[in-house]
C-alpha cells in the first residue's frame, strides 16, 4: 500500500537514518525500520485493517524510531511528537496525526496497545528486535 503520507514518512525516515547518530545503533536504524514496515504490512493484511488504519500503521512504522536522533531516552515520546508535527505539516488530519503518534507511544515497554492500529504496529516492531 502506498499513499502520499506513507511516501512522505518513508522519505523522511530514510533521510533521518542517514544521520551519523544512527550509525552506532544496532537495531534502531533504517534496516530495522524497513523490516518493521514489511512486518506491519503483513500483520495489517492478516488483521483486516481498513485502508485508513493500515496507512496509520505504516506511517507509524516508518517514523517510530526517528526520536533516536535526540538520543535514546524516551525516544518513543520524542518520535511521537515529531510524527505528530510532521503529519500536521503534511496536511494530515488531527485525528490521523494523533492515531500515528499514539501507535508510536504504544511501543514503549511494557507495551499496552489498546486499538487495532496500535496492535497492528506493536507486534511487527517487537518481532524485529
Amino acid at each position: 500500500m502506498e499513499t502520499a503520507l506513507i511516501t512522505k514518512a518513508r522519505a523522511f525516515a530514510e533521510e533521518t537514518f542517514n544521520n551519523a547518530v544512527f550509525d552506532r545503533l544496532t537495531y534502531h536504524n533504517l534496516e530495522h525500520t524497513q523490516d518493521v514496515v514489511r512486518a506491519a504490512e503483513i500483520v495489517g493484511r492478516e488483521s483486516d485493517l481498513s485502508d485508513d488504519e493500515m496507512e496509520s500503521v505504516l506511517v507509524a512504522a516508518w517514523l517510530h524510531d526517528i526520536g533516536y536522533v535526540n538520543g535514546g531516552a524516551d525516544h518513543e515520546a520524542t518520535a511521537a511528537e515529531m510524527a505528530q508535527q510532521l503529519l500536521s505539516e503534511w496536511g494530515a488530519s488531527a485525528r490521523k496525526a494523533m492515531e500515528v503518534a499514539d501507535a508510536i507511544r504504544a511501543t514503549r515497554m511494557p507495551q499496552q496497545p489498546n486499538s487495532m492500529v496500535r496492535k497492528g504496529f506493536c507486534t511487527p516492531n517487537l518481532s524485529n528486535l
